[in-house]
């Protein structure tokens, strides 16, 4: 049970953290910048997934990747 509790406890104080920190960004700037960073997460999480996973960068992933941050730069 103590091993539920604790996933329990992250998963709360994750979810309150994380949308405490987007409410706080839309307050510090508009809220298209806020979403269209927020919406780019997959890429961080590409970066992330290939840092500490070592999961390969194919030439389709990249691709996609570029093409997400074009949109992000076209918004913003």
């Amino acid at each position: 049970w103590r091993s539920f509790f604790l996933v329990g406890i992250t998963g709360v104080l994750g979810m309150g953290f994380g949308a405490y920190l987007f409410i706080y960004a839309i307050s510090q700037t508009s809220p298209a910048k806020v979403v269209t960073l927020t919406s780019s997460s997959p890429l961080f999480g590409m970066v992330m997934a290939a840092i500490f996973l070592k999961e390969p960068i194919t030439r389709w992933i990249a691709a996609g990747m570029l093409l997400c941050l074009a949109g992000v730069w076209v918004v913003i």
